[in-house]
C-alpha cells in the first residue's frame, strides 16, 4: 500500500511538473563600454538606473543603465571598493589599510520651470526655492514663516515659487488652490495664500469667499477666474510636474532644483 501511494505521488509530480512553462537562459554580449581607465571596482544602484565604478585614478565614474558615463565624481579617492546604500543616496569607499570610511552623497537636480507660477522675492534671484504645498496641509502651514524668512534674510538672492499639489484626502485643497490662483490673476496671490493657510484648519467655500473680500478682489472676475481653464489647467500641470520630479507628499522643497531631504537641516546652509 506504501508502495503504491509513493508511486502514484511520482506519478502526480511528474505530470504537474511536466504541465509547467521552463524557461532556458539565454544572452547576449553587448560592446563593451570604453572608460579611458582601470577599473578597481563597481556597484550598481539598487534600481539599477546607475553603475558607479570607481577608477585606479581614484575617480568614481557613473554609468546609466545603457552604459553611458553619465557624469565623473572627481575626488581622487584612496579606495579598493565602492558599496551603494539601499536607498541609492550614498557611496561607501574603503581601502586595504585605511582606517575610515569615504562616503559621497548622491542627488538629482531637477529642471522646475517657474512659468506662471507666483513668484515671491525678486524674480531675476539666482537662487530658487521651489515650495509644492497643499493649502489644506498643516505641515504646509507650518513653513510659511521659514519661507518668508529666506527671502527677507537674502533680498535679491531668493525667490520663493509656489507649486500646488492638493492632496486627494483634503477635500479643500483643490478648491483653495483655485481660489488663490484666481487672486493670482488679480496681483494678490500671497495676500490670499497667508490668509488660507491662516485657516487652513478651517477651510470652506464661504472663507474663501471671505478672504477675497478682506483682500478687497473683484468679486465677480474671481468667482470667474477660479474655475476658468486657465486656473485648472495651471494646478493640473503642477501635479504633472511633482510627478515628475518624485512628489510624494507636502510641503515638498526644492532649492535650484536639489531637494530638501531632511525637514530640519538648515535651508540657509544650502543657500550660503
Amino acid at each position: 500500500m506504501a508502495v503504491s501511494r509513493i508511486v502514484l505521488l511520482a506519478a502526480l509530480m511528474f505530470l504537474f511538473s511536466s504541465s509547467l512553462a521552463c524557461a532556458a537562459l539565454e544572452w547576449s554580449i553587448d560592446p563593451a563600454v570604453q572608460i579611458g581607465d582601470e577599473a578597481v571596482d563597481s556597484a550598481a544602484a539598487p534600481d539599477g538606473s546607475r553603475l558607479f565604478v570607481l577608477t585606479r585614478s581614484g575617480k568614481i565614474l557613473v554609468l546609466d543603465a545603457t552604459g553611458k558615463v553619465e557624469s565623473t565624481i572627481n575626488g581622487s579617492f584612496k579606495a579598493e571598493s565602492v558599496t551603494v546604500s539601499p536607498d541609492g543616496n550614498r557611496l561607501y569607499l574603503t581601502g586595504k589599510g585605511e582606517k575610515k570610511v569615504q562616503i559621497v552623497s548622491l542627488f538629482d537636480r531637477f529642471s522646475i520651470p517657474v512659468g506662471e507660477s507666483p513668484v515671491k522675492g525678486d524674480s531675476a534671484a539666482a537662487v530658487t526655492v521651489a515650495v509644492f504645498s497643499d493649502f489644506q496641509c498643516p505641515y504646509c502651514a507650518r513653513i510659511v514663516p521659514l519661507l518668508d524668512q529666506l527671502v527677507e534674510t537674502y533680498p535679491g538672492k531668493v525667490k520663493v515659487v509656489f507649486k500646488n499639489i492638493p492632496l486627494p484626502n483634503h477635500n479643500m485643497a483643490r478648491p483653495a488652490a483655485q481660489a488663490a490662483l484666481a487672486a493670482h490673476l488679480q496681483g494678490k496671490f500671497w495676500g490670499y495664500h497667508d490668509k488660507v493657510f491662516a485657516a487652513n484648519t478651517q477651510l470652506s467655500d464661504e472663507k474663501l469667499i471671505a478672504i477675497a473680500r478682506e483682500l478687497q478682489l473683484d468679486m465677480k472676475k474671481f468667482e470667474q477666474d477660479r474655475s476658468a481653464p486657465q486656473v485648472l489647467n495651471h494646478i493640473e500641470q503642477d501635479l504633472i510636474l511633482g510627478q515628475s520630479v518624485g512628489i510624494r507628499g507636502t510641503p515638498t522643497i526644492f532649492i535650484n532644483g536639489v531637494q530638501l531631504q531632511n525637514g530640519s537641516r538648515n535651508a540657509f546652509q544650502m543657500i550660503d
